[in-house]
């Protein structure tokens, strides 16, 4: 039995061994679901859509190591399941999820693809700062959770310090 992985306006079959990814653009946006759900989705829902994509970006990660290409497909299936927007509030449409449950879904992505993994951690990590901190004009600051909702935008902060190095503070 092949398990299948709904992410929203798609759904991927986990193919048996050597087999590929089958997609149906057909089904309805899980994504919206639970922004109009009252209650959030039932504890592990996102860590086990973390696993499943995190097997299923595991077939092409040897791939992408190789030619050193970013996997940027991935990014798609994460918007579709709702990952991009774990962090982001409730009140803007997102999961409002925390640091363990970000840490678990991160690490899910990380044992299959670690690029992919590393972006989503950066999107998750800025979100949960400008919600604990609040310091960006509301307008502003309702813009960007609400395009990171709706369309999966990805934010990250840049930062150099040459004789630093670049760390994220």
């Amino acid at each position: 039995c092949n398990p299948k992985i709904h992410t929203g306006t798609k759904s991927f079959v986990m193919p048996a061994e050597g087999a590929t990814a089958i997609a149906d653009a057909n089904l309805p946006h899980a994504e919206a679901d639970c922004v109009q759900a009252a209650a959030p989705p039932a504890e592990g829902h996102w860590e086990q859509a973390a696993k499943n994509l995190g097997a299923l970006f595991a077939q092409t990660a040897a791939a992408h190591d190789r030619s050193g290409i970013f996997p940027a497909a991935n990014l798609t299936p994460l918007r579709d399941a709702g990952l991009l927007r774990l962090t982001v509030p409730r009140e803007f449409g997102g999961a409002g999820a925390g640091l363990a449950c970000s840490a678990r879904v991160v690490e899910a992505i990380g044992r299959g693809e670690p690029a992919t993994a590393l972006v989503l951690a950066m999107q998750l990590m800025q979100h949960a700062l400008l919600a604990r901190t609040r310091v960006w004009p509301p307008a502003v600051y309702d813009r960007v959770c609400r395009s990171a909702v709706q369309d999966g935008a990805l934010i990250n902060a840049l930062r150099v310090e040459p004789e630093l190095g670049t760390p994220a503070r």
